[in-house]
């Protein structure tokens, strides 16, 4: 099946402007899908899972061998494409359900159920994002101490209360302090002292194994028992280029995607991303930022984004991508399906065509043959563009 794309947009020098974007593509937003635009995007600016999800064949079946290879499908067009922007349909239709509808969702959310689908067909194209976080509580009783290991896809940080602006460094403190548990928290303490009694408990948090690429949440979208709904913190936050987990030897985390919302609401609003190469980022190179907005795709820089909520109330970091220093390269070639990149060159030679079209007849009504000085006005109907209305490639 060919992928999903609208002509009714094609503008001359917009192959020109894709040139001028280091051959950045966007993806257009349909109605409500920013979310899903966003999150896809950082995915295929995390070098180690764009390779790793192309070079391997899913040997699974069904649902999530679709969404394996709608992504693949995705990003083959993400890379080969001479358009500004392309059409998510294929990854919407291939998630189903509340994915594929026209109501706005959580970016966090479809990132994860994403990455669930992936995971069934290619675990290590996953295992990036991945790590194991150790849990320690110890009773103040006895001193007995128990220990639970979980792997995590996410860290997820608490905003402080009755606080306009923090830091991410703050923020990850907070998180890897130890909390007491009393009252109703206890825990039963299996101790020969303490007999299976509820016991004061001191737990803390620490990483037991690093990820290379760490997704971090900040929990803005938290339900308010006042207003009995989801309701949206707009606490600004400062999040540094690079990042220093606790026990970790030294070794930093340096930024590489920002999924950024912009809105009031946890029920509404809009999603949009910046993002540079994670494995330039992780070798210390000097990768450079795009804004990725739905279909448009612009230069930016960590100076210009960084500060926004300042002069934005209302647009917020909400997922920050962060890539661990000196990651051992991934030098696998890309080599997508040749159905694929088939399909892709035959989209390409399909939208050159239009283009061309589009310039002689925009050439031949703007100069005519029997006077090259003048231009005529509009005939009835006004501009005529050269294309008889919208028209979809499937």
């Amino acid at each position: 099946m060919k992928y999903l794309v609208w002509d009714n947009d094609i503008e001359e020098n917009v192959y020109d402007l894709k040139l001028r974007n280091n051959n950045k593509v966007g993806i257009n937003n349909g109605g409500n899908n920013c979310y899903m635009n966003s999150f896809t995007q950082v995915l295929y600016h995390t070098d180690s899972f764009r390779k790793l999800l192309v070079t391997k064949n899913c040997s699974n079946i069904g649902h999530s061998y679709t969404v394996y290879n709608s992504l693949k499908q995705l990003f083959c067009y993400l890379t080969y494409s001479v358009r500004v922007s392309i059409e998510p349909a294929i990854i919407k239709n291939a998630l189903g359900g509340v994915w594929s509808q026209y109501s706005q969702q959580d970016s966090l959310e479809l990132g994860l159920t994403l990455l669930d689908h992936i995971e069934k067909c290619n675990k290590p194209a996953v295992n990036i994002f991945g790590g194991i976080e150790k849990q320690t509580i110890v009773c103040q009783n006895c001193n007995e101490s128990y220990i639970k290991k979980d792997p995590f896809l996410t860290l997820t940080m608490q905003f402080p209360e009755n606080c306009e602006t923090t830091t991410l460094e703050d923020m990850i403190e907070q998180y890897f302090e130890p909390e007491l548990l009393t009252n109703d928290n206890k825990y039963r303490c299996e101790s020969s002292i303490c007999n299976s009694s509820l016991q004061d408990f001191e737990k803390s948090m620490e990483i037991d194994e690093y990820p290379n690429h760490l997704i971090i949440n900040l929990a803005r979208f938290q339900y308010d028992p006042v207003l009995q709904r989801r309701s949206k913190i707009l606490t600004n936050v400062h999040y540094p280029q690079t990042i220093h987990l606790p026990n970790q030897n030294g070794e930093n985390y340096f930024l590489y995607g920002v999924v950024m919302h912009s809105g009031n609401s946890a029920h509404n609003g809009h999603y949009y991303t910046y993002a540079r190469n994670s494995q330039e980022v992780s070798l210390g190179k000097n990768s450079r930022w795009y804004k990725l907005n739905d279909s448009s795709v612009a230069p930016s820089s960590y100076n210009s984004f960084c500060r926004i909520t300042e002069t934005m109330s209302r647009d917020v970091a909400y997922i920050l991508f962060y890539v661990r220093e000196n990651v051992k390269p991934n030098l696998q070639s890309e080599m997508y399906p040749e159905l694929m990149i088939a399909q892709v060159e035959e989209d390409n030679k399909d939208y050159k065509g239009l283009r061309q079209k589009r310039k002689q007849k925009r050439d031949f009504s703007f100069f005519p043959p029997d006077d090259s000085n003048r231009r005529d006005p509009p005939g009835p109907g006004g501009f005529n563009t050269g294309f008889e209305g919208s028209r979809m490639i499937f």
